[in-house]
């Protein structure tokens, strides 16, 4: 069942934590989606309102033998954090004995600071938070939720002279000469600071060679529609905005660079010894993995998930239209199982696990930038941070 999200307020934060994926407020147009057949979450719990399937899959998920309540960290409008949502609204997780607190923070290394001093049990985010949660030994990483690749982008004018050059052998805009000196809007110490950063090392520059300007990534939007810059960091709604549409042109993207930006569905580590809240924690997985499996079965499905997801982000304030929700959904698709047991069941070719490997690109830079040092990435590979016990859970009540 729907319950009010509890709003945590974070005034100071630990220097090396890295921020990853942060809420949305960013100023979209309001289109409610009236041409749309699909049936709102909210507007109807029958079993004639296209849920049926998703329900069979819940439906096979033990029930607890008491209820368990877990603390969840959540971040409103997020994709990667939909898939909970959902599971929640539609009473699954009541249904399997679950009390759930969910509580919305607006990034993942916040979420790792409530994990570590006991009041977040398990939750969800992008690399910031996957690399201070596994750096300083808090979380473990349940699963890799979506590839955010797709949904961290910067704009730029489209007279300007970035776009004029065409696009470069690295498959985005601009030469070294139309980037440098560039004004550049961008949130400092996040996924979209690392993905500016690795664009330039590939046209022979750094950020230094730009005027990068570094700020709160709700503040963007606003700047990039007064006019002032030359270039603008978006990322997950605010990317799809259609006030993009006519004036603005997507110059980078992180699929374009060659670089993966994963988010993670987590547990704090205490929770792993807490044989109550280990059992509620893998029925809370499962009932995610439900969601997932029945949004990748049919077109239909992922047309009522776009439906449910719009719901929540009005609820939420998260200020956005119907069909730039859609277009998110459908290209940051959801990791399934059998990927996940390939990231997290199997190695590279130079023995180290794919879940982790997968984020040693991402290492790299940070490194680099002194957020983090070298003897951290041996923290970073540590077996503590990976488990496959909820996937292989899952796989085994919902296959």
């Amino acid at each position: 069942m729907k319950k009010p999200f509890t709003i945590i307020l974070v005034t100071v934060m630990t220097l090396f934590f890295v921020t990853g994926c942060v809420s949305q407020n960013s100023s979209t147009e309001n289109q409610n989606p009236s041409s749309t057949t699909t049936t709102s979450v909210n507007q109807s719990t029958s079993n004639s309102d296209g849920y049926d399937e998703l329900r069979a899959l819940f439906a096979k998920i033990p029930k607890l033998d008491k209820t368990v309540k877990l603390n969840i960290s959540t971040t409103a409008g997020v994709y990667h954090c939909f898939f909970n949502y959902l599971a929640d609204e539609l009473g699954a997780l009541e249904s399997v004995g679950i009390d759930a607190n969910m509580v919305n923070f607006p990034n993942g290394p916040l979420q790792v600071e409530a994990i570590s001093a006991g009041s977040i049990d398990c939750g969800g985010y992008g690399i910031g938070g996957i690399l201070s949660g596994s750096v300083n030994s808090v979380t473990t990483l349940i699963d890799y939720r979506t590839d955010e690749a797709v949904v961290q982008k910067f704009f730029v004018k489209a007279d300007s002279s970035i776009i004029d050059a065409g696009l470069n052998e690295f498959g985005f805009y601009g030469t070294a000469d139309t980037w440098r000196g560039a004004t550049v809007y961008c949130p400092g110490g996040t996924t979209l600071q690392y993905l500016l950063g690795t664009a330039m090392e590939k046209v022979g520059l750094t950020l230094d060679d730009l005027n990068v300007v570094y700020t709160d990534v709700n503040n963007i939007f606003p700047i990039l529609q007064s006019g002032k810059g030359d270039a603008w960091g978006l990322w997950n709604m605010q990317a799809y905005s259609s006030i993009l549409d006519d004036n603005y042109v997507e110059a980078i993207n992180a699929n374009s660079v060659g670089i993966h930006l994963m988010a993670a569905t987590v547990v704090g580590r205490s929770v792993l010894d807490d044989p109550e809240k280990f059992e509620a924690v893998k029925r809370w997985y499962a009932c995610q993995e439900a969601v997932v499996m029945w949004i990748n079965e049919s077109d239909e499905n992922m047309e009522l998930a776009i439906q449910a997801m719009y719901d929540w982000c009005q609820d939420e304030g998260v200020d956005v239209n119907f069909e730039s929700i859609g277009a998110l959904m459908k290209d940051e698709k959801a990791i399934s199982l059998d990927e996940n047991s390939s990231y997290f069941g199997e190695k590279d070719a130079s023995g180290l696990l794919n879940a982790a490997s997968s984020l040693t690109l991402a290492m790299d830079y940070f490194v680099a930038n002194g957020s983090y040092k070298q003897e951290d990435y041996a923290k970073l590979y540590d077996a503590a941070n990976y488990t496959t016990i909820f996937i292989d859970y899952a796989k085994s009540i919902l296959k």
